[in-house]
């Protein structure tokens, strides 16, 4: 059963969606009405923008920007641009060996350049801390990153994945015990078959 995702008023790099277009019969998914920043309105197909093949009305491209795309942020070899580089590879390179744990599963970076990224994380950033994700389900963005120490992020690989059920926002391990759900099992269902909490509720036994 497929369901219906309203995207209006969710921004995609440079585009903002106003409304649901016609439905492309080649694709079989719908397009989608956006305006673009520079004023442009343009309408992208939904696999476009959730995939990230669109992030613009095509002006990102031309001479518009070719004064922005040359600037340089004099960051290139610092570790925080690695971790801005390693980021992107994982969410957009199909060849990276954790592709398939990121943009397989259509996580992807909302910030579109190094220094969005900058700007929206630098507070809080130390030597040796690395990139994580509170909900490791969402996307690469401001209000879903911080900075862990590689130990925190282990951590919460394996018992604080951040669930949103029922108006609660709780590590999985904490929401299993809320609601006597067993924690193993609940964890292998999320991480490996990609369930939701809702639905591994409604597979698993209740104690």
């Amino acid at each position: 059963m497929s369901y219906f995702v309203d995207y209006t008023g969710r921004r995609f790099g440079k585009l903002v969606v106003l409304e649901r277009g016609n439905k492309n019969k080649k694709r079989g998914t719908y397009n989608w009405i956006c305006k673009c920043d520079c004023g442009n309105i343009k309408q992208v197909n939904m696999s476009d923008l959730r995939d990230g093949g669109s992030k613009s009305c095509g002006c990102m491209s031309s001479r518009n920007f070719a004064g922005e795309r040359t600037k340089t942020h004099g960051m290139s070899k610092t570790k925080q641009y690695g971790v801005w580089r390693l980021m992107n590879e994982r969410c957009s390179r199909p060849k990276n060996k954790s592709y398939k744990d990121y943009g397989a599963k259509g996580i992807r970076v909302e910030w579109e350049t190094f220094e969005e990224f900058w700007e929206d994380m630098r507070e809080g950033y130390k030597e040796g801390l690395t990139i994580d994700r509170i909900d490791s389900k969402g996307n690469y963005c401001k209000d879903n990153c911080r900075w862990v120490t590689r130990a925190e992020q282990n951590r919460n690989k394996s018992d604080n994945i951040m669930i949103s059920y029922k108006g609660n926002f709780l590590p999985l391990k904490t929401m299993c015990i809320k609601y006597g759900v067993d924690y193993k099992k609940a964890y292998y269902r999320y991480t490996k078959k990609n369930m939701s909490f809702e639905d591994i509720m409604k597979t698993i036994r209740r104690k």
